[in-house]
């Protein structure tokens, strides 16, 4: 039925089985409520009932490709697999169903003259006649409307949106925005695409607002683009990028990677949303831009992931959607903007967010962009070490148990430890983890060589990862300054500044990056600075360093300096245990034994922490680093952000 709507013919159709409600679709209520034109109905029927898609996906296929026929013959255009293979699977059910709903060329004429048509007086004879001569007669109950009122159609049309988002399709539209951004003084921008990843991104379009409630989406997608083509787009985008304008963006350094990907460089980076509420707030999970939108500006937006399916990308929704979401993230990080700017401001935070962490983040940027030079051979050196002594260990391993055994392999260890040790008890029937190693060492002298075989094969693993991931002699990691409540920089694939027990590994790297690796020793010098105990002072870094740990247990030097810097960070006695490979009674001993001898750095982190927790920042040198967590009544997570906060301290 709803193939017949045309501009001068509105389908009537029942609500409910009483008949007392109606829908009066005309065409444009068709396109408001299914995003497809009349004619399209059969093709949106065969996808949605015949190959079961979405309506979403059906839309998308119809306006890249047409009709069923059509959609078919460019099956291999597709971008989804998923689709593509959904569609193969159910070709003969999609055109069952088309060929069943579709209207045969001219089998359907309306000869009633419509000009000047009333809806009121339409129950007559020669109406019922009409239906009838059609086989319509489900619509002659329709005809009687006793007991109403004049009864005029209350069409289904688009309503206008409180905010105003537009396509930029043409290349009349493509100058006016060019010219509408470089007059301004301030753009948000966004860009979508189909991964997470930059470095492997492919670039749908590009979002821009320069004015709260307006934003305008450039597709980058041929069949989207009218009188102009992709190349045209992106010279026009370059001149944008590259004007006098100062960007804004959440999680900006994003796009201005996969922008550059695509020879689009911004030119001025001014301001990260995403950064922002990391300056301010601290706290990592809390950075998206819809838990921001609705904290902030008391409104509710989808997230690309609540947007698109698994499997799926913006390509696979209706272009109305892209644009949409595109549009929408730009306007939503524009009208934030204001806000953390005043955010910034209260919590004196103003200079320190433009000096060094919008800087740290172009720095960041520039880093993924032209990669991380890496000394391959220096690499190859660690990992043959590394080996060697995995070899060796799991050498003296199996000599110790009297056969050999793959210690890499979780289930014959666990045999093991249960033949050999009667360890069961300790771990039940699961496969055994490092963790339950590290508790069953302490207690176990014989376990602690295959807990240094694991820790070993861990850094192994990661020194591969790295070895994996250079190309031509560099990396091209991702960073992220505001995935470490502490404040760190951290990367990903590969990780590189976390690696536990493998300092070497800043050689291989360009001094570039040296500042980003934990350094026992700085982190040492800087409680020796702000907290002058002058036996810290004297003796870090000696041999001799904390005689009196001697008594207890016998350590190289570094692990002195690591196991006061544990105690000092906040470490449990569990997890010291565990790291250190100690008994609880001595690392209790020794925690005792330490806060005595060094009681002036430790009532000065404690004050430190008082300070911390009443006023839900750290200040060191200038610098300040909010932890809104600090003054939270759940008590772990408040000891765990003062925790954090001594960290920051110790790396500053």
């Amino acid at each position: 039925m709803l193939q017949l709507s045309r501009d001068h013919l509105i389908i009537i159709l029942a609500k409910n089985e009483t008949l007392d409600q109606y829908d009066w679709m005309s065409s444009e209520s068709i396109r408001t409520a299914f995003g497809i034109q009349p004619a399209d109905v059969p093709t949106y029927i065969a996808l949605t009932e015949g190959a079961s898609l979405t309506g979403k996906q059906a839309v998308r296929l119809i306006e890249l490709f047409g009709n069923i026929d059509s959609i078919y013959k460019d099956l291999a255009k597709v971008v989804s697999s998923k689709i593509r293979g959904t569609l193969v699977e159910n070709k003969v059910n999609t055109y069952h169903h088309y060929l069943e709903s579709r209207l045969l060329a001219n089998s359907v004429r309306v000869p009633y003259p419509t000009k000047n048509a009333e809806l009121n007086n339409i129950d007559t004879d020669r109406n019922r006649n009409h239906l009838k001569s059609y086989a319509f007669y489900s619509l002659v109950k329709l005809l009687p409307l006793p007991n109403r009122p004049a009864v005029q159609p209350e069409l289904t049309r688009s309503r206008p949106k409180p905010d105003s988002y537009h396509a930029v399709i043409d290349r009349a539209g493509m100058q006016e925005l060019e010219s509408l951004i470089c007059s301004s003084k301030l753009c948000a921008i966004d860009t979508e695409s189909d991964d997470k990843d930059p470095r492997k991104a492919t670039l749908f379009g590009v979002a821009f607002s320069v004015k709260e409630g307006e934003a305008y989406f450039v597709p980058l997608i041929d069949h989207d683009l009218k009188d102009i083509v992709k190349d045209d787009v992106l010279k026009a985008l370059k001149g944008i990028c590259e004007s006098d304008v100062r960007f804004i963006g959440h999680n900006l350094k994003y796009d201005y990677l996969l922008l550059m990907r695509n020879s689009l460089k911004m030119r001025f980076l001014h301001f990260d949303t995403m950064l922002a509420a990391y300056e301010c707030h601290g706290e990592p999970d809390l950075l998206k831009l819809q838990y921001l939108v609705e904290s902030k500006l008391g409104k509710r937006i989808k997230s690309y992931s609540q947007l698109v399916d698994k499997d799926s990308t913006l390509l696979d929704l209706p272009f109305e959607e892209m644009v949409n979401h595109g549009c929408q993230d730009a306007d939503m990080t524009l009208r934030l903007y204001p806000i953390f700017q005043d955010e910034l401001r209260v919590r004196e935070l103003t200079n320190q967010f433009f000096n060094h962490s919008m800087q740290l983040l172009m720095r960041l940027g520039r880093l993924e962009s032209e990669g991380i030079a890496i000394d391959e051979s220096e690499l190859d050196v660690i990992r043959r070490n590394l080996l060697e002594r995995a070899v060796a260990l799991k050498c003296k391993v199996c000599e110790m148990l009297g056969k050999p055994f793959d210690l890499d392999s979780g289930t014959e260890l666990t045999a093991i430890l249960v033949q050999a040790f009667g360890l069961r008890p300790h771990f039940g029937s699961r496969t055994v983890t490092l963790s339950q190693l590290e508790q069953l060492a302490v207690s176990e002298p014989r376990v602690r060589k295959i807990v240094e075989y694991k820790r070993l094969r861990s850094q192994i693993t990661a020194v591969d990862s790295i070895s994996t991931a250079s190309f031509g002699g560099r990396i091209y990691p991702l960073f992220s300054q505001v995935r470490s409540p502490a404040g760190f920089v951290t990367t990903l694939r590969p990780s590189l500044f976390d690696i536990d027990g493998l300092p070497e590994l800043r050689a291989c790297l360009d001094g570039s990056v040296h500042d980003f690796f934990f350094d026992t020793q700085k982190s040492l010098e800087v409680l020796m600075r702000v907290t002058q105990d002058p036996l810290l002072r004297e003796r870090t870094g000696s041999p001799e360093f904390n005689e009196c740990l001697g008594k207890y247990i016998s350590l190289a030097a570094k692990d002195y300096d690591n196991l006061l810097l544990s105690f000092a960070l906040g470490f449990s006695d569990s997890h010291i245990s565990r790291a250190f490979l100690l008994d609880l009674l001595t690392v209790t001993t020794i925690r005792h034994g330490m806060m005595k001898k060094f009681c002036i750095m430790f009532d000065w982190l404690e004050k430190y922490r008082t300070d911390v927790r009443q006023n839900g920042y750290a200040s060191y040198g200038g610098m300040r680093k909010y932890i809104d967590a600090a003054r939270t009544a759940d008590l772990g997570k408040r000891r765990q952000a003062l925790d954090h906060a001594i960290r920051w301290l110790m790396q500053s």
